[in-house]
Parts: C-alpha cells; structure tokens; sequence
C-alpha cells in the first residue's frame, strides 16, 4: 500500500512538471524553476513517463553526485566519457531505481551499499532502505552518444614553426597554442512576455539580484522573489536561446619550462614541479560571453605539451546580468528615478536570468537523480593529454589439443565411421 502510494506521489508530482511552462495565470508571469526546464527539455516524455518509470519507487529523498570524466582529442571529439555516480537514499522502505544511461560496463564502488545490475544499457539498483544507503558506481558512457549532451566543447590547437604539431611529439622554435572552451548547452527557449507592473518586477529584480550577489541561486517564492509576478494585459511568449551558465576552471601543463611566452586569456602562476603551467577561471553564459579562448604564443626550446584539463560546474549567473542601471543601489531607486525602463523590458530581464538558473538543472545530475526533486550536483572534467598506448591484453590461449591419447582415439574414431560407411555403400 505504501508502495502504491508513493508511486502514485511521484507520477502526479511529474504530471505537474510536464505541464508547459508557457502557461500562466491569468494576470500574472510566473517565474520558471529547475523543474520548468526538465519538462521543456527535449526528450522530456520520456525522462517524466517514460516506459520504466514504475521502476522508480523510493520510501524519501535522492541525493545525487556525479564526476563526468571526459577523455578528448584536441578537435574535441570525446573518446572516453566515464561518470561516478553516487546516490544516498534517505528514508526507510523498499527502493526500485533505475539509471537509464545507457553505460557500456558497470563497476560497483567499494563504499556501495547495494549491487546494481546492468539491462539494456540501463543501471537498476532494488532492495531495501534501513533510513539510509548509499548507492554508488562507476559506469562508461558511449562516447558517440554523448557528444551531443555534453555542455562544453573544448578544443586545442597547437602549431609549432608555422605546422601542426601532434599531440605527444615535441619541438623547438615558435609556436602559437590555443585552447578553446565553448558553452553549447543553449536551445531556443519561448520565454512569457507582457507588460508588466514596474514596481513588483523591481522588487523581484532585487531579490534575483541580491541572491546571485550572495552567490545562491534565486528560487522563486524564497528570499523574497515572488513566485509570479503581475501582468497588464494579455501574455505572449518570445523566443530566445537560453543555456546553462558553467564556471570553467583548468590549465595547460607544459613539461619543461624552458619558453617564453605572452599568454591571453589565462594566468601563468610560479612554475611549480619543473613545468609552466598556464591556468584560467572563467564563467561561460549567465551574462558573459559563451566561447574563451586561451592563447600562448612565444618561442620553446624542444616544447612538448603535458595535459590540459577543464573542470566545468554548472553556475549561478553574473550578478550583473540583473545588476540596477549605473547610478542606482537597487531597481526600486532607479524606477523612482525614471531610469528602470517600462514593465515589458524589466521583466524580460527578470525572466532571462530566471530561465537560466532554471536551466541548470539539466546539468545538476548529468545522468540523472532518479529522484526529480532530489538534490543534484555533477562537475564536469574534461582532459586532453599525449596519446598513451593501450593496456597489454593478453592474447587469448592457444586452441586446446587433443595430446598423444586423443590423435589416436579420433583415428580410431574416423576409421569406425569410414568402415560403417563402407558397408552401408556395398549393401546399397
């Protein structure tokens, strides 16, 4: 009974976020959330009721954490993707999850508390929650497949005396590197438009604002950010690309610190260990530019590239992008002054920023929290490094011989059957 009833609980909590963000209230624009964007993303039946979904039934909550390992070429082409999942259950009674992947092998990690099976690329984890337990595993991803969900593209060229140079190889002279990192997670997103009252989008620009400024994320209906906001007149709907901010933090690793260098876009900090590295920390989307370049020109002696690493983290937006017109504290004091602008564009404003922290919800648990509300955290770690040669396999044993013994029972064998043969000709 139990049971049913939290099945029951969860398939009405997910009917309510199938339901279109781009229905309002009449008179008012509420505010998207984390779950908004989950209804809106593509695939999204599937994610909410798809086939399996009576598999999952929990007694509580979900917490979920993930490490995304991501192996690349330096045209960005993934040729590992690998994640870490880490799941705590927190309520007492029978668990039925599943993760759907869809993983190529399966690893259970030593502090799991449970053994997950693997069907049809799917991660299935059953059994019983005693108030809490721990869930983890380490599954590779099909790198193909998850190329186009990945959030950052990262890419690398590196010439030295005007011509490519290959990862691994080395060389002397000038040379240019340039790594590139693209946020690609924006999709075209219809957004409710309307004009609106100034004065309540002023106080929700403030408290959108004064959260990013404490670096939490804006919810609506918490910390003073209403959960809609009025509207004058009818509601449309806009279109515009919306992604998720990422945070992008990494390096280029070079062994020898015999060069010298100019380097944009990143730091080079004290060499450390015998090499120069060049690092960089950077948000990508929520009011800053999409694409960072990091570029390292000057001349090497025998240059040959270590690694080069990008951890990215899904981020709250700049405050800036919601930040009051120059000359002004708060909205509330630049709408008093005449300098805010009409409801229409305050709340276009208001809404853009919301959308993008809605947004990140997607890429809060890469795989998926089979919990839709359960809290989610996922960092991204992307790395391009020299080719190394695989692991030795050992070849497979030598087809087993039949010995002394059996040569002489299978001729034995093969005289029975031509004497048999024989007979049966000479009868015939």
């Amino acid at each position: 009974m139990m049971r049913r009833a939290v099945a029951l609980a969860g398939t009405l909590a997910l009917l309510v976020l199938a339901v279109p963000a781009g229905a309002q209230d009449a008179g008012a624009v509420r505010l998207p959330t984390g779950l908004d964007a989950i209804a809106l993303a593509p695939g999204a039946d599937q994610f909410l009721l798809g086939q399996d979904f009576n598999e999952r039934a929990f007694p509580g909550r979900v917490h979920d954490d993930e490490l995304v390992e991501i192996d690349l070429g330096p045209d960005g082409t993934p040729a590992r993707v690998r994640v870490t999942q880490r799941l705590t259950l927190v309520g007492q009674g029978d668990y039925s999850l599943r993760v759907p992947g869809p993983a190529a092998t399966l690893e259970t990690l030593p502090t799991s508390e449970s053994q997950p099976g693997l069907r049809r690329g799917s991660v299935i984890w059953q059994g019983f929650s005693p108030g809490r337990r721990r869930l983890d595993a380490r599954m590779d991803l099909y790198p193909e497949r998850e190329a186009p969900r990945l959030p950052l593209r990262v890419t690398l060229e590196l010439t030295a005396n005007g011509a490519p140079l290959a990862l691994g190889d080395s060389a002397t002279g000038p040379f240019t590197a340039v790594l590139r990192i693209e946020n690609v997670t924006a999709i075209p997103t219809r957004i409710a438009d309307a004009d609106a009252d100034p004065r309540a989008v002023a106080g929700a620009l403030d408290a959108i604002h004064g959260s990013l400024v404490s670096k939490r994320r804006p919810v609506p209906g918490v910390r003073g950010v209403p959960e809609a906001i009025p509207a004058r007149g009818e509601i449309g709907t806009r279109t515009e690309p919306i992604e998720a901010p990422f945070r992008a933090v990494g390096f280029i690793a070079f062994p020898s610190t015999n060069f010298d260098v100019e380097v944009e876009g990143g730091l080079r900090p004290p060499s450390a260990l015998g090499a120069a590295v060049v690092s960089f920390d950077v948000l990508l989307g929520g009011g800053r530019p999409l694409v960072h370049e990091v570029r390292i020109i000057g001349t090497a002696s025998n240059l040959e590239l270590g690694s080069v690493q990008v951890t990215g983290r899904p981020a709250r937006p700049h405050p800036g992008a919601v930040a009051p017109p120059a000359g002004a504290d708060t909205w509330a004091e630049a709408l008093a002054g005449g300098g805010a602008g009409n409801g229409r564009q305050m709340l276009a404003r208001a809404m853009s920023a919301m959308w993008r922290v809605a947004r990140l919800r997607l890429y809060d648990g890469y795989i998926g929290n089979p919990d839709p509300i359960g809290r989610a955290a996922s960092t991204y770690r992307y790395r391009i490094a020299p080719p190394v040669p695989p692991p030795f396999v050992a070849p497979p044993p030598p087809p087993r011989t039949l010995g002394t013994f059996g040569v002489v029972l299978a001729g034995f064998a093969g005289f029975a059957l031509l004497f048999v043969m024989a007979l049966q000709w000479a009868h015939a």
